[in-house]
């Protein structure tokens, strides 16, 4: 996992080759944002879902063995915990679908 601030993309755009796709569609969001749903820059392989919603409390922890997830909070605040995946016990059956 890496917590960091999206002005500092740069430092990470080599570590997948789809990265500076990833971080050319957030740059351009910010110019000219778009409605909540999912959107599709490079089929199945990089896709985007924009949500607005009110965090919880309450949550569990999830893990992927497809996707690699990049969270950007545009405004507001959310608590994000995490772990090492070794030695946890899943609490329901993977989900190939929804990739986690």
């Amino acid at each position: 996992m890496i917590l960091d601030k999206i002005e500092n993309k740069d430092y990470y755009i080599n570590i997948h080759p789809l990265f500076a796709k990833a971080f050319a569609y957030i740059d351009e969001y910010l110019k000219n944002p778009v409605g909540t749903g999912t959107y599709e820059i490079c089929g199945d392989d990089l896709f985007v879902k924009v949500q607005d919603f009110e965090t919880r409390e309450e949550g569990f922890l999830e893990a992927h063995d497809r996707y690699i997830d990049i969270q950007w909070i545009k405004e507001g605040v959310e608590k994000v915990y995490y772990t090492e995946r070794q030695g946890l016990e899943p609490v329901c059956e993977y989900n190939e679908a929804d990739d986690y």
